[in-house]
């Protein structure tokens, strides 16, 4: 599975399949930006912020911390920084434009997407640390939505998000795969 995730992020990132990509990227445009009042996707975007999902990210990392929970402090904390860093280091690699018509403010690349990187381990943290249904659905959806904000916004291309959820997810599984070996230690 980490494999098969990681083959679509490299092959994304370095441009793999080029036409297929684009094929895939034009046809998102052409059938998800038609939307003429973008207000509730502005809203969407604005809630699905990175930074945002940081500072959910570290309430959950204080409330393990308050449990007396460090490993699961740690563990959560790692998850996001190196993440964000690895994303930040691929941005300036990959250089990507932002689609024709973004938003004037998106003033970075576009690959990967920030709003999905976040979004996707905060999504897999919710539901690796809560694992009920209404947890699962709800932050489920959620992602779809700031996701979905991301396109209709022409903020990012249909191939970053995928892009970005593929190594999202790979890089959850690993870290995953780390905290288990750890705690098997303790």
């Amino acid at each position: 599975m980490i494999v098969v995730l990681l083959v679509g992020f490299f092959t994304m990132m370095i441009g793999i399949n080029r036409e297929w990509w684009r094929g895939l990227d034009q046809w998102a445009f052409l059938h998800v930006t038609n939307q003429q009042d973008q207000r509730f996707w502005h809203q969407v975007a604005f809630w699905g912020q990175p930074w945002l999902t940081v500072a959910w990210i570290i309430a959950i990392s204080l409330w393990w911390l308050l449990q007396g929970q460090w490993l699961l402090t740690t563990w959560t904390l790692g998850v996001l920084g190196i993440a964000n860093v690895i994303g930040i280091i691929t941005k300036k690699v990959v250089s990507r434009t932002r689609p024709v018509g973004h938003l004037p403010h998106d003033d970075d690349f576009s690959f990967p997407s920030g709003h999905v990187l976040g979004l996707t381990l905060l999504v897999n943290l919710l539901i690796f640390y809560w694992p009920s249904w209404w947890v699962v659905l709800l932050a489920i959806l959620w992602w779809l939505l700031v996701a979905s904000s991301r396109l209709v916004l022409r903020a990012h291309h249909l191939s970053d998000l995928i892009g970005t959820l593929c190594f999202a997810q790979a890089w959850f599984l690993i870290c995953d795969k780390l905290l288990s070996l750890v705690w098997l230690k303790f």
